[in-house]
């Protein structure tokens, strides 16, 4: 479906790009790193999806959601790989499907999120080999129009740890700002973008948008993202949270379904 626009017909463009934030506590970001993952066996990437997806719900009535993800794309693909005299990121992008059904609930979706992820081979990379060069095989994916929403994780800048002196660190942010590094006229690839990263140990999340969104509307997405974030916290901090997935076992075969039958006569 798509997002919705406060005003479909204005260009989004560089110059008029708006943000809102979403900032985590110490305690909840540690909570995020550590205790999230440990619940389900999920990265922190499933759970800032899996939030995001239940945010948009909420924002957009909407229960499906496709998100164009970024990618470092420096991943460990296969053997023989060696990126040791490489420098930057080797950027990938792909689409990802998430639900938030109505009634839904912190850990289900969790749990949907993560077992969408695991299924994309190779974290995704090949997906713009296969758009662009694909030929004929891949003219449905040449023609798919982005879906408007993108997200991207940057990962822990200091480490998460919130710990030390930062004016220790070897190389640390610049406080001065870069200046543009796109034309003001440019026009934004996708109407909205999510980017997250932790730093000093908090984490931080950006909604950014162009004239289409209002700030009122982003705001709104701000606020139910943070509380989502917030309930999926609490929810695997919760002694009867966790479980396993069917991506736990790739030999066994098993739904979700099956696999928590099968742990209810082991008591789990």
């Amino acid at each position: 479906p798509p997002l919705p626009l406060d005003d479909p017909q204005a260009e989004d463009v560089e110059a008029e790009t708006a943000g809102s934030w979403v900032e985590l506590t110490e305690d909840e970001t540690r909570a995020l790193l550590t205790e999230v993952p440990a619940a389900y066996g999920t990265r922190v990437n499933d759970a800032l999806l899996a939030a995001l997806a239940r945010a948009h719900a909420a924002w957009s009535g909407e229960s499906s959601l496709v998100v164009e993800l970024e990618g470092h794309g420096r991943e460990d693909l296969f053997e023989g790989v060696d990126l040791s005299r490489t420098v930057g990121w080797l950027t990938s992008q792909y689409p990802v499907a998430l639900d938030a059904a109505p009634g839904a609930g912190p850990g289900e979706v969790l749990r949907a999120a993560k077992e969408r992820l695991r299924a994309i081979p190779r974290n995704g990379i090949g997906y713009g080999v296969l758009r662009y060069l694909g030929g004929d095989s891949a003219a449905a994916l040449a023609e798919r129009e982005e879906s408007g929403i993108g997200f991207n994780y940057l990962g822990q800048q200091d480490g998460g740890s919130g710990d030390g002196d930062a004016d220790a660190a070897l190389l640390r942010p610049a406080r001065e700002s870069m200046g543009a590094i796109r034309s003001p006229r440019a026009r934004l690839p996708l109407r909205l973008s999510v980017e997250a990263m932790v730093s000093g140990g908090r984490l931080r999340a950006g909604i950014f948008h162009g004239a289409s969104i209002s700030d009122a509307s982003a705001e709104r997405l701000a606020e139910a993202y943070g509380r989502a974030l917030r309930e999926l916290i609490e929810h695997c901090r919760a002694p009867e949270a966790g479980g396993f997935t069917p991506s736990d076992f790739p030999e066994a075969g098993l739904d979700q379904a099956a696999l928590d039958a099968l742990m209810a006569q082991f008591g789990n």
